[in-house]
């Protein structure tokens, strides 16, 4: 088997993707943006490649001879000011990613997606989720609209070659130096988490989901969507979870009640309109009062990839890690 190159490897996922490869016996090609630290990825032998992730020749020369490609790249704001720079890595970065990989024969292409993808429900049942369905009001959710775009994107290279799409859940684990969901645990260490939303969702160990990622990546298998999940928690249950590992008197006081939704999405709605870069966005708001809980089971039919790693356990190697370098204050 060719190399596997990893786009965005110096990330929390896609570090996590390189280093299983290597486990695995594989070649491996990271892909990382001009003057990006990559110390997760020092101790590994990794062929190490600089780019733009639109820039073609640089993507083309990372991916000759390779085998498969695993796009982890991804940005994640929520605010309108971030519309241009979302658009331009997370819908046409993936285009430019899969011109490049047909440009040099590659067979296969992972791309990472989100299950915020799919319709929210008001009740935390597990749902087996309609891939032919998305979110109502995408285009009003600057990262969901750019999400929507890669997808329809990528369903144009399906018979080009095979795209093998992992709808992720947020992740759990070690090695989140860029603090995606390590801002809940300062935040509860710091006491400024009294309330939590009323909904919940599915969480994923980074281990399992680089897992599914490597799985994915290294079986040959017509074009797919799969969701990545492990558990389906409340943010309530999940923020108590997390309270308990960083600070053991850093609980959640209060469930927010349900009926503030709507006063929510307004007060969001002006001050995204006002463009005040706050993370307190629609998108936000309405993840926080519905849930999304999605089964995994045909991703563990057809890749015989099942999850290992508790969520409980998984928040702990996070604390753990966050407090080794630096991100999270002593126990």
């Amino acid at each position: 088997m060719g190399p596997v190159l990893v786009t965005g490897a110096a990330g929390f996922l896609g570090s996590t993707v390189c280093r299983q490869l290597v486990e695995a016996g594989l070649p491996v090609r990271a892909y990382l943006r001009p003057g990006a630290a990559h110390p997760t990825l020092d101790a590994l032998p990794v062929a190490r490649h600089w780019g733009d992730i639109n820039d073609a020749v640089a993507l083309r020369r990372a991916l000759h001879g390779c085998f498969s490609v695993v796009h982890t790249v991804v940005l994640g704001r929520y605010s309108r000011r971030y519309w241009n720079a979302l658009h331009r890595i997370n819908a046409q970065g993936t285009r430019s990613v899969l011109e490049a990989a047909v440009a040099a024969g590659v067979g296969q292409a992972v791309l990472l997606d989100t299950i915020s993808a799919f319709p929210a429900a008001r009740d935390s049942a597990v749902r087996v989720p309609d891939f032919g369905i998305e979110a109502a009001g995408l285009s009003r959710y600057p990262y969901l609209h750019s999400k929507r775009e890669a997808r329809r994107i990528a369903d144009a290279f399906r018979d080009a070659l095979r795209v093998v799409s992992l709808y992720c859940s947020p992740l759990y684990g070690a090695g989140d130096k860029h603090n995606h969901t390590g801002v809940i645990f300062q935040a509860l260490q710091r006491h400024r988490f009294a309330l939590a939303p009323p909904g919940g969702t599915s969480v994923v160990c980074v281990e399992d989901a680089a897992r599914a990622c490597v799985l994915a990546a290294t079986r040959t298998q017509a074009s797919t969507r799969l969701v990545v999940s492990s558990e389906h928690w409340s943010f309530r249950a999940l923020y108590d979870r997390i309270a308990s590992s960083v600070r053991p008197d850093a609980g959640v006081r209060w469930t927010i009640p349900s009926c503030c939704f709507y006063p929510g999405i307004a007060a969001a709605t002006l001050l995204d309109r006002l463009g005040s870069g706050s993370q307190f966005t629609p998108y936000l708001v309405r993840n926080g009062f519905r849930f999304r809980c999605f089964d995994a089971t045909d991703t563990q039919r057809r890749l015989g990839w099942t999850p290992r790693i508790a969520i409980g356990d998984a928040i702990d190697m996070q604390t753990d890690w966050m407090r080794r370098h630096g991100h999270l204050a002593a126990g």
